[in-house]
């Protein structure tokens, strides 16, 4: 996919729904578009903040970047809800407003959507860092396939 041209890659939509981590946000932002993976949307649902992030968002003015701010807070749930309703892309993550995405990140699971073109969830490993970006832990990618009633399931079990 790397060598293919941008307009022809299909479009993936990463939803990050942020409530008052302006500072966070910029660092979870700047992985979005530090991606080797170029056909991007970056859509960011703010829950009426009440730090700076709407002020931070105005700055960005990127064009890869949707900014939608709700003037009165709304459930959790549905912030992210309206990355979702929003999203034009024919993929999509969710990435929380205090995390961050290794550059390769997107070019990886779309590699693996051209290996199994009917799944239709994808999921990877994780690492903890710490403030220093030092590793606390990590889950490791392991190849699999599940439904994603099996996944949920699984979480629900387990959390």
């Amino acid at each position: 996919m790397k060598n293919c041209p941008v307009d022809l890659q299909p479009l993936v939509t990463i939803g990050i729904p942020t409530y008052n981590r302006s500072g966070l946000l910029q660092q979870a932002i700047n992985s979005c578009l530090a991606q080797t993976y170029l056909n991007l949307e970056i859509l960011v649902s703010d829950n009426a903040s009440t730090d700076d992030t709407s002020e931070i968002m105005r700055d960005w003015n990127h064009p890869r970047i949707k900014y939608i701010r709700h003037e009165h807070p709304v459930p959790p749930n549905s912030n992210w809800d309206t990355c979702w309703k929003n999203a034009r892309g024919d993929f999509m993550t969710f990435l929380s407003d205090d995390d961050l995405l290794d550059a390769g990140f997107i070019e990886t699971l779309m590699k693996e959507t051209s290996k199994h073109p009917k799944a239709s969830l994808f999921r990877t490993g994780f690492r903890c860092i710490n403030s220093s970006n030092e590793k606390q832990w990590e889950f490791n990618n392991y190849p699999y396939l599940e439904s994603p009633e099996d996944f949920l399931l699984k979480r629900l079990k387990t959390r």
